[in-house]
C-alpha cells in the first residue's frame, strides 16, 4: 500500500501532463486508440503487448513501472509465506521466466522477444526483466548477512574499484549492449554487489549534491521528458529552433528538468502521495492491522530545493 502511494499518484499525473503538453492536449483524447493507450497507461497494463518491453504506453518511459509493480506484487505475495517466503519467491521466477517460455514456445533471455501470449500482460510476467528484480533480493540478502563481509579495509576498497570499473567498461565500452539480464544487467549487478558487501568495511561518501539527486531521481525520471519538450516548444516558438539541436541545449534542458523534478518531488512524491496514503489507509476496517501513518518524506518539507547531508554506506538505487 506505501510503495503504490508513493509510485502511482506521480506516475498518474506525469502520465496526464505528458498526453496534455506533448501529445495535442485534448485533442489526444478525441480518438479512441488514444484513449484506450491512456487508460491502460494508468492501470499499468502493456497498451501494446506486442511492443515489448515498451508497450507503447502514453508516458514512454512508464513500461519501467509496469515490471516494478509486477514485482512488487510476487514479493508481496511470497511474504505471505513467511518462512518458505524466499523458496516460494525463487520457485514463482523460475516458474515463469523459465519453465512457462519453455513450454510454449523457446527460451530466451532477449527482453524485446514477443513469445505472442494469448494474455498480454504474460509479456511481464514472463519477462526476463524479472531475473534482474531477483538479483536484487540477492544482493539485499548478502548485504544483510553477517557472513559476508570484506575484514581488509585495502581489499575492499579495491573490490569496489573494480566492479565500478567493471561496469563501465562493458556498458560504455560497448561489451554488453540493450537491456535484460545478459546484457546491461550482470555487470551493473556485480557493481551494485561490490558496492553493498564494501560498504559493510568501508565509508563510501556520497556527495551531498548526489544525494538531493538520488531524492527527486523518480520525479526526475518521469517528468524529464516533459520539461524536455517544453523547453524545445519555447525554443520555437523564439525562433531558435537551431538550438535545440546545440550542445548548449544540453545545459538549459538539464537545469530545468532538475528544477522542474524538485517541484514534483515537493507537491507530488511528499504531498500528493502522503494523501493518497492517509485515504487508503482509512478505507482498512477497523479491526484490521494497521501501519501508523506518517509521512513519505525522504527530505525536510521546508524547502522545495532541499540539499541533505553528506550520506555515508550502501548507496541505495532509486525508490519507485
Amino acid at each position: 500500500m506505501k510503495r503504490f502511494a508513493r509510485v502511482w499518484p506521480v506516475y498518474a499525473v506525469a502520465t496526464l501532463l505528458y498526453a496534455l503538453v506533448l501529445n495535442g492536449g485534448l485533442s489526444y483524447f478525441h480518438q479512441a486508440p488514444n484513449r484506450a493507450t491512456f487508460w491502460h497507461s494508468m492501470a499499468m497494463l502493456p497498451a501494446d503487448p506486442s511492443y515489448v518491453p515498451y508497450f507503447s504506453l502514453t508516458l514512454p518511459v512508464g513500461w519501467t513501472l509496469e515490471f516494478e509493480m509486477y514485482f512488487y506484487a510476487i514479493f508481496a505475495m511470497s511474504l505471505l509465506f513467511k518462512r518458505l517466503r524466499w523458496f516460494v519467491l525463487v520457485s514463482w521466477v523460475l516458474l515463469t521466466v523459465i519453465l512457462i517460455p519453455l513450454g510454449w514456445s523457446s527460451l530466451s533471455m532477449d527482453v524485446t522477444a514477443n513469445l505472442n501470449y494469448p494474455v498480454g500482460y504474460m509479456n511481464i510476467v514472463t519477462s526476463p526483466f524479472v531475473l534482474e528484480f531477483l538479483a536484487g533480493v540477492v544482493i539485499g540478502w548478502l548485504y544483510l548477512s553477517d557472513r559476508v563481509r570484506i575484514s581488509n579495509r585495502k581489499v575492499a576498497y579495491h573490490v569496489l574499484g573494480l566492479g565500478v570499473a567493471f561496469a563501465i567498461w562493458c556498458i560504455y565500452g560497448a561489451v554488453t549492449g540493450m537491456h535484460g539480464p545478459t546484457n546491461w544487467g550482470w555487470p551493473i549487478a556485480i557493481m551494485v554487489l561490490s558496492m553493498a558487501i564494501t560498504s559493510k568495511t568501508i565509508e563510501i561518501s556520497v556527495p551531498r549534491f548526489c544525494m538531493w539527486l538520488g531524492t527527486i531521481s523518480y520525479s526526475l525520471y518521469l517528468t524529464h521528458l516533459i520539461s524536455q519538450g517544453l523547453i524545445t516548444r519555447w525554443l520555437v516558438a523564439l525562433g531558435q529552433a537551431p538550438s535545440a539541436h546545440a550542445w548548449a541545449y544540453i545545459f538549459i534542458s538539464t537545469a530545468f528538468a532538475l528544477s522542474f523534478a524538485a517541484l514534483s518531488h515537493h507537491y507530488l512524491e511528499q504531498g500528493l502521495a502522503n494523501l493518497m496514503r492517509n485515504w487508503m489507509l482509512k478505507a482498512i476496517p477497523a479491526g484490521a492491522s494497521r501501519v501508523r501513518p506518517t509521512d513519505i518524506k525522504d527530505a525536510p518539507s521546508s524547502a522545495i530545493f532541499p540539499i541533505p547531508k553528506t550520506g555515508v554506506g550502501l548507496v541505495e538505487a532509486r525508490e519507485a
